[in-house]
């Protein structure tokens, strides 16, 4: 079976080129594994892949650049010689958050590749297009329906995604959460009993009278931008540490921001949101972090504080990363995210409401719920059901 990925790995890195990445990586250790097996139950998908990059880094993302034109017929070029070359005929096709400049330039691309393949799978990592084009005009309603619609299989990300999907009439839906590689394979015997003992040591922080120097360390890490809940997460962090302060409790929250920004405006927005004397020794921004830096603070932190409500936003691969670090979630009731976590998991709020996202982190300080979504994510979100659910999907309609 041999099948055409049309999409970005990293960089720039975000949730869709890392899990891009890991299905690539995925399906050719499985297929190693299927060669070398003579009672191999199917033969193997054989990937040929168009490393569709368009953005430099995470700032650049949707832009609208020259160069990027012509990269796309280069790409398409690339992808049309692959199919005449190796007889690929199904193509994979991650599609553009709903936003005129990449969807627009999604509706090129798949105009110009249609024509040369047999079979087309669309995996919606980004949610909203459907709706979205539902309040465009006409003309692009139209062009959008001729080059994504009636995909052989659309793949969501939830059921909560279905309905997104079916707006483009595809001949399939199938739903396959992410997965990713657990990060923390030694978690019971090293990060798993500091978390115990820091929880243990909040508890007693929050009733004991102090200076505020017992710390929850909080962590935002996404890009930075208010729709990503940026903003709310600061001022959720302020009003419980005011909160705090009133009450003369040695407690406090400080919050740790993490991630590229798109706008230098937001930019100067958050420096004059933390420039209070209240943030003193409370605040720090890392900057866009990867691999072990990445991974520090994941394990030096006890709460993620997401409130996000960015309208493209699905199956958030940090929400995952989280849950495996065993930190306890502060979250918005948005998207999938609801579905990620735990049935009337205590943590989610509505979106737009700091209040009671400040709410939240009071109550989560000293529980064992981060150790709860750990468990969790290990049930749930492997790598290995993520990769044989895909690739069942796949095969499905490479086959069919």
């Amino acid at each position: 079976m041999k099948l055409l990925v049309f999409a970005h790995v990293p960089p720039p890195h975000h949730g869709q080129s890392y899990m891009v990445e890991l299905m690539l990586q995925g399906f050719a250790a499985r297929a190693r594994c299927a060669n070398a097996s003579e009672a191999a139950s199917a033969a193997p998908i054989e990937c040929w892949h168009v490393d569709a990059r368009y953005s430099r880094d995470t700032e650049d993302i949707g832009g609208l650049r020259v160069n990027k034109a012509l990269a796309l017929l280069g790409y398409c070029g690339q992808a049309v010689w692959l199919r005449l070359r190796h007889g690929v005929n199904a193509l994979y096709f991650v599609p553009a958050p709903p936003r005129t400049v990449p969807v627009v330039r999604d509706i090129v691309t798949l105009t110009l590749l249609r024509p040369f393949f047999a079979r087309l799978i669309l995996h919606w990592h980004a949610a909203g297009l459907g709706q979205w084009l539902r309040e465009q005009p006409a003309w692009l309603r139209l062009l959008a329906q001729h080059a994504l619609g009636h995909a052989d299989l659309s793949i969501v990300l939830a059921p909560s995604s279905e309905h997104d999907a079916h707006l483009l009439a595809p001949k399939r839906v199938a739903v396959v959460q992410h997965g990713i590689p657990d990060p923390w394979p030694d978690f019971s015997t090293r990060l798993g009993p500091l978390r115990q003992a820091r929880a243990g040591n909040h508890t007693s922080a929050i009733q004991r009278k102090g200076p505020g120097t017992t710390r929850v360390r909080v962590l935002f890490i996404a890009l930075c931008t208010r729709e990503k809940g940026l903003f709310d997460a600061i001022e959720a962090v302020g009003i419980a540490n005011r909160q705090l302060a009133t009450n003369a409790s040695d407690l406090r929250f400080e919050l740790h921001v993490a991630g590229g920004f798109r706008d230098a405006t937001e930019r100067a927005e958050l420096d004059a949101a933390v420039s209070a004397p209240e943030w003193n020794d409370l605040y720090r921004y890392h900057g866009f972090v990867s691999g072990e830096q990445k991974t520090t603070l994941f394990e030096q932190a006890d709460i993620l504080l997401f409130p996000t409500y960015y309208e493209a936003e699905s199956f958030p691969v940090v929400v995952l990363e989280a849950m495996a670090a065993g930190l306890a979630i502060v979250a918005t009731h948005w998207r999938a995210i609801p579905e990620m976590l735990p049935a009337d998991y205590p943590g989610l709020t509505p979106p737009r409401e700091p209040e009671l996202a400040s709410a939240a982190l009071m109550a989560l300080v000293g529980s064992d719920t981060g150790l709860r979504l750990r468990a969790h994510f290990l049930e749930h979100f492997s790598l290995e059901h993520h990769l044989r659910t895909l690739e069942n999907a796949v095969r499905s309609v490479c086959a069919g």
